[in-house]
């Protein structure tokens, strides 16, 4: 079968598949394509549901626009092929199919050879998000029943390990539009991610354009109040009015609670800023008494010494300690050779 003939879709919305009071709503917004989405979105668990549900929002307006389609799970997993097998039971069929996680082109004929009729083939757009389909773009846009690329950030950067911003990802955006200019069909830009920096969306979208990409996909329904409800603020202010409300122990610096007999309950209390970070302990020795120093002199004189005056005595041979007083003093003779060792 021929390659369909790109469309001029500049405005893409995606809605998760489980969220049936949100259809109507997403076909109104006036984007030019309107998906139900099968795959992030929805866990496993809910995936059969989704399923169910999906069908529903392919329902056509009561316009021409937008035109409705589906992002399906990857071929190559069961959840995949349980999706294809499920729409082709649908009563309506999808005017496009997102195929997520295309890595050849092999991958966009499973799902045209499922879902190709005589009467409906859907337009099948592939969305390039891993480093391996960055490598194969070249035989990917081969796929004749291809008719449009998909530059998905988010994954690809969660591979990679890159952030997600436009400046970390000017090799992977230009191979997807240099890849999509070479088989001439369209090439969407992935989602903007700041939903409130309209600013930022703007700007991005007009260096996507200027690189060759046809259009933006949005990460939520773009415009939609529910896309830019802010998170509520936390409040300090009581639910219940008229109530007291106490401080939570751990803010407070004390623990409150009490034992049976009235003493405070051991908690953790927050060091002052007053107290010092370190406690140094300061032991005090005991003073020693010096014994009393004894000026008297001996009567006798202490063995190897001679007295030499009053109080005043001269080494013959040598003295043991415990032969002087103290107060005594001594002299030394001179020196000299040693006498020698007698023999008796």
């Amino acid at each position: 079968m021929n390659r369909p003939a790109p469309q001029p879709l500049r405005a893409w919305l995606i809605t998760p598949a489980l969220n049936a009071d949100q259809f109507e709503k997403a076909k109104s917004y006036g984007a030019d394509v309107a998906l139900a989405d099968l795959e992030d979105s929805v866990a496993p668990a809910d995936k059969a549901t989704a399923r169910a549900t999906a069908a529903r929002f392919l329902h056509p307006a009561a316009t021409s626009r937008p035109v409705l389609g589906l992002r399906v799970n990857t071929p190559v997993t069961a959840d995949g092929i349980r999706d294809l097998a499920a729409i082709t039971g649908y009563t309506h069929q999808p005017g496009i199919v997102l195929v997520p996680k295309v890595e050849s082109a092999r991958d966009i004929e499973v799902v045209a050879g499922a879902l190709d009729t005589d009467q409906h083939a859907p337009v099948i757009y592939a969305l390039i998000e891993t480093p391996r389909a960055i490598d194969w773009l070249p035989t990917i846009v081969t796929a004749d029943r291809l008719g449009g690329l998909l530059f998905g950030a988010a994954d690809y950067a969660a591979l990679t390990g890159c952030a997600r911003t436009w400046e970390a990802l000017p090799y992977a955006r230009s191979a997807v539009a240099n890849n999509a200019g070479t088989a001439c069909i369209p090439a969407i830009d992935s989602p903007y991610f700041d939903v409130r920096d309209l600013e930022g969306l703007r700007r991005e979208a007009e260096r996507a354009r200027a690189l060759g990409f046809r259009a933006k996909e949005p990460s939520t329904p773009g415009g939609s109040p529910s896309s830019h409800r802010r998170s509520p603020r936390p409040t300090t202010r009581s639910p219940h009015p008229g109530r007291r409300r106490r401080r939570p122990p751990s803010l407070s610096g004390r623990d409150h609670r009490r034992r049976p007999d009235g003493r405070p309950a051991p908690g953790r209390r927050r060091p002052s800023r007053r107290q010092p970070c370190c406690r140094v302990r300061v032991t005090r020795l005991p003073q020693m008494k010096e014994p009393p120093m004894n000026t008297s002199t001996a009567t006798t004189t202490p063995q190897g010494y001679r007295e030499v005056g009053k109080g005043r005595f001269r080494e013959n041979v040598g003295a043991g300690l415990t032969d002087f007083v103290v107060g005594q003093i001594f002299e030394h003779r001179p020196a000299g050779p040693s006498p020698r060792p007698t023999t008796s």
